[in-house]
């Protein structure tokens, strides 16, 4: 079972370096679950990049979040009550 990126279902071939006791580890891991090497990889070490990604994102937009509430009116139509205060139009002219 390939790991969809996107649309994309072609695998990237790139280089990574392993001691040669960890290689041999995971080539007999992989051997033993009829799966390739990097199928193996992939499957494993995807729920732990997902859990940075979200990290890094709560990180990012942890303060945008701690704003949440606090504007407390509504206002169904921001551009009426802009236009009230601006060109003194509307009902919140005053």
């Amino acid at each position: 079972r390939m790991i969809l990126y996107g649309h994309m279902n072609i695998p990237v071939k790139t280089t990574i370096l392993l001691s040669p006791v960890f290689h041999a580890k995971l080539k007999s891991a992989a051997q033993h679950s009829g799966k390739p090497m990097g199928q193996l990889i992939e499957e494993q070490l995807a729920p732990v990049v997902e859990r940075l990604a979200t990290q890094r994102h709560q990180a990012i937009y942890g303060d945008l979040l701690s704003l949440s509430g606090v504007i407390t009116t509504d206002w169904s139509d921001a551009s009426q009550s802009i236009d009230a205060v601006v060109y003194g139009k509307g009902d919140d002219a005053g």
